[in-house]
């Protein structure tokens, strides 16, 4: 079992007063693994019902109206006694029963047992979905009935302590990082090639386990079939036209990255080049984006605060949320230069990508800024908002100059301007911070915290409503 940083969330929700928790993320990002491993490991025993691939158990949950009857009913069915406060209940692939989740809302209001519910397609599955729902909208979720943890794939940190890095390197280097203090040639050179394999293999906790146990090829090979179960997947919740359109969203994705312009262009993605593509293919980008298969960078129209309040919903750049996807679905040809530190390579592509990864698994939301008017142009690649704006540059080629960056030099609205590009660590005279690009793992404090949907009013309805 690998380490993950998201047992401590786990903990913390356990320790306090709480409701059911609902697990969410992708498909085969360790989900299962982590929850019964919590199971084991913070309880006396656990109790697991797989929503899926056991019709028994997903009758438990649907044809009782009790927790006490649907308790008796599982114990009964697993043999496993199931103690207030010392048991911890499961409930494996939950988006496969509006019913059944609707039972969360009698054990939060009984309070005496904990349950995890896991769903990897939860925002896009079931009868809420508008046009894409393919059957009568029965069982809405009531609000405050849950809280709700979203899962990532591995980050940066994770993949190394699962390739035998040890922890007190890690903080050595996480230190001099937040510190400013120049790195070692020898931590360089390693945490350099420990990052380049990170971005080929990616944070799947099966791919991770390939690369340490056969090496690159053999993440590949499990990154391959992950890939095509991800396609699959996408004809199991789309319906019609929107099952091929959606795919197609998806495999542009890539192709659109190894571009020089890296804004998503909606006719790029059939080179159509029609004016209504937007209207065509905007749903189901939006519905990528949703079942946590890609992370989008909005436009600003401006560099303030607050960010959602300058954030455009018409421009925008489209990354995979795991770089070895991405991978995977590129040539054989980049996955080689990718792995040999050559972050030119494709236009830079793969690296962008990892390190807005690494942001966003830190828990910021990614927006970027991008001036055109006048002789005044501006592009900045990244913009996030830790205790003030943050804009960042990633270099990935030769070029080491930075213009862009220079233009925000006198701007009150930003604190801090970083540039993650191969090198060492420093600031220079004009106050722009330095940083290798694995440092995009660790210069930011963590910033996800659980959602409370008790904040919110009303019930559950189509999740593509803004």
């Amino acid at each position: 079992m690998f380490e993950r940083k998201i047992f401590s969330k786990l903990e913390a929700w356990k320790n306090r007063a709480h409701r059911c928790l609902v697990l969410k993320g992708p498909p085969r990002i360790g989900k299962t693994s982590v929850a019964e491993y919590f199971g084991r490991t913070a309880y006396s025993n656990y109790m697991m019902l797989d929503l899926l691939r056991d019709p028994l158990a997903r009758r438990v949950l649907e044809e009782n109206d009790t927790v006490d009857s649907i308790v008796d009913a599982a114990s009964l069915y697993k043999g496993i006694d199931i103690t207030p406060g010392k048991s911890l209940i499961i409930l494996d692939e939950i988006h496969c029963s509006p019913l059944a989740r609707s039972k969360l809302r009698l054990f939060s209001e009984d309070g005496r047992y904990d349950v995890i519910a896991i769903g990897s397609m939860l925002d896009v599955s079931d009868a809420r979905l508008g046009r894409y729902r393919k059957g009568p909208n029965l069982y809405q979720i009531p609000v405050g009935s849950e809280e709700s943890l979203t899962m990532h794939p591995m980050d940066f940190e994770e993949f190394l302590l699962a390739t035998g890095m040890k922890r007190k390197n890690i903080d050595a280097v996480r230190d001099k990082i937040r510190t400013g203090k120049a790195l070692t040639d020898t931590e360089s050179e390693l945490f350099d090639k420990r990052f380049a394999a990170y971005s080929v293999v990616g944070g799947l906790p099966e791919a991770v386990d390939a690369f340490v146990r056969n090496g690159a090829n053999g993440a590949q090979k499990i990154l391959k079939e992950i890939s095509s179960s991800y396609t699959d997947a996408i004809s199991d919740y789309n319906s019609g036209h929107d099952v091929k359109k959606t795919q197609q969203c998806y495999c542009s994705v890539p192709r659109q990255l190894c571009d020089t312009n890296k804004r998503f262009t909606y006719a790029r993605i059939d080179d159509g080049g029609s004016r209504c593509s937007a209207e065509k293919y905007g749903m189901n980008l939006h519905w990528l984006e949703r079942s946590g298969y890609c992370v989008l960078s909005r436009s600003l129209s401006a560099l303030n605060r607050p960010l959602g309040k300058y954030t455009s919903k018409d421009a925008f750049k489209a990354y995979m949320s795991d770089s070895g996807l991405l991978m995977s679905m590129m040539s054989a040809e980049s996955r080689v230069e990718a792995l040999m530190g050559d972050t030119s390579y494709d236009f830079g592509a793969v690296t962008e990508n990892a390190v807005a990864g690494c942001l966003f698994k830190c828990g910021y939301d990614l927006s970027y800024y991008h001036r055109t008017n006048g002789t005044d142009k501006m592009e900045i690649d990244s913009v996030i908002d830790c205790d003030g704006l943050v804009c960042i540059e990633v270099k990935t080629g030769a070029e080491r100059d930075y213009p862009s960056l220079r233009k925000t030099l006198n701007d009150p609205n930003v604190s801090r301007r970083v540039i993650f590009e191969k090198g060492n660590i420093l600031t220079d005279e004009d106050g722009i911070e330095h940083y290798p690009l694995f440092a995009a793992a660790f210069l930011f404090p963590e910033n996800e915290q659980i959602v409370d949907h008790s904040e919110l009013s009303g019930m559950f309805g189509d999740p593509f409503t803004e």
